[in-house]
C-alpha cells in the first residue's frame, strides 16, 4: 500500500497534505524521514509516524449505506414527510 493511501485512509490527512508534511520532513517509516508519500509500506510491519505521532492503519468506516440511501428514496416515492429529515 502507498504511503498516502495509508494516511488518507486512517483519516490522519489528505493525500495533498501528507505530501506537504513529507516534504518538510515531517513523516517518518520505520525512523527514517520519506519525503515520496507513493513508495510502498506494509502496514502490519512498517512503523508510521506523521508529525511525531505514531499511525496505527485503520480504515474509516463510511458513515452512510447505499441501503440508507435506497430506504429514504422509498419512502420519499411513498410520500412518507419522516424522509425528507436528514439525521445524519
Amino acid at each position: 500500500m502507498r504511503i498516502y493511501k495509508f494516511l488518507s485512509d486512517s483519516g490522519v490527512a489528505s493525500r495533498r497534505d501528507a505530501a506537504k508534511v513529507a516534504r518538510s520532513g515531517g513523516l517518518l517509516v520505520d525512523g527514517v524521514a520519506v519525503k515520496d508519500t507513493s513508495k510502498h509500506i506494509d502496514p502490519d510491519k512498517n512503523e508510521v509516524s506523521f508529525l511525531g505521532k505514531i499511525i496505527r492503519y485503520s480504515r474509516r468506516p463510511y458513515s452512510l449505506s447505499v441501503s440508507t440511501f435506497q430506504r429514504r428514496w422509498q419512502a420519499m416515492e411513498k410520500g412518507q414527510p419522516s424522509c425528507l429529515r436528514l439525521r445524519w
